[in-house]
């Protein structure tokens, strides 16, 4: 039983690869038939995309909004002042300096 499921995946593998080459055989042009002729024009145009000006200007917009996207929450800022009062102690005031009202 076991060599007869070998032997029929070995036919179903042949059988698919020889359906492949007739599919790509029947492809071929013969060197008898007829010919087809293919002209081929060029042109200078070229796409927006190939020209360096334009992946520098989006690169750098990307890296606009980037620093404006990311420094977007630091709207406040604070600073700290430490002072030396003598006598070994000292005194630490934390201001902070916000836009809202």
């Amino acid at each position: 039983m076991k060599s007869l499921s070998v032997m029929w995946k070995s036919l179903t593998a042949m059988l698919m690869f020889t359906f492949v080459q007739a599919m790509c055989l029947g492809q071929d042009n013969p060197g008898s038939g007829s010919s087809t002729t293919v002209k081929t024009t060029t042109s200078e145009h070229t796409e927006w995309y190939t020209a360096p000006w334009v992946w520098i200007v989006g690169g750098a917009i990307v890296i606009l909004l980037l620093v404006a996207i990311l420094s977007g929450g630091r709207s406040s800022s604070s600073r700290t002042t430490i002072t030396d009062v003598g006598g070994g102690t000292t005194s630490r005031t934390v201001t902070t300096d916000t836009d809202e009202v």
